[in-house]
């Protein structure tokens, strides 16, 4: 084989590779914001029937579980009436995963409910943030957009 035909040959192959990775890498993003817009959904249509139990399941921390699920039993500070994922964002998967975390993901969340015991209907928008780890996505923060 002539050397031409062969570095011919050669750049094909490297640039099939390439975009076969980059395509990979695209597929491995949005499998990553799909997920974590099923996540969020669950989580969002358990609070907004109050299962807090099931809502629960969303927090890593056993402890700072339980003490969330005690206070939404004993106090729930808002109730939902509407809740509706508006939009997920991913961050890319991290090289060195620190504490467990995959990647990070923001899901903006548009909400309608009343604080308690006041119960003047609003609306707002809430982002969250949600860590990846190897048993899926847990909620990291939580939080007013903008804050």
């Amino acid at each position: 084989m002539n050397a031409p035909r062969k570095m011919a040959l050669t750049l094909i192959f490297l640039s099939l590779t390439g975009c076969s990775a980059e395509k990979k890498a695209l597929r491995q993003e949005q499998r990553a914001i799909d997920e974590l817009g099923e996540a969020s959904g669950l989580y969002w249509h358990a609070m907004r029937w109050s299962d807090y139990g099931a809502a629960a399941t969303f927090y890593l921390d056993d402890q700072y579980r339980m003490d969330w699920m005690n206070q939404m039993v004993e106090a729930p500070p808002y109730k939902y009436s509407a809740a509706k994922v508006i939009r997920v964002e991913v961050s890319p998967e991290y090289a060195e995963p620190e504490e467990g975390v995959l990647r990070e993901g923001r899901v903006f969340i548009q909400v309608q409910g009343y604080k308690m015991p006041e119960q003047i209907m609003e609306q707002k928008m809430i982002t969250q943030v949600w860590d990846r780890y190897e048993g899926g996505w847990f909620i990291a923060t939580e939080g007013e957009a903008g804050e």
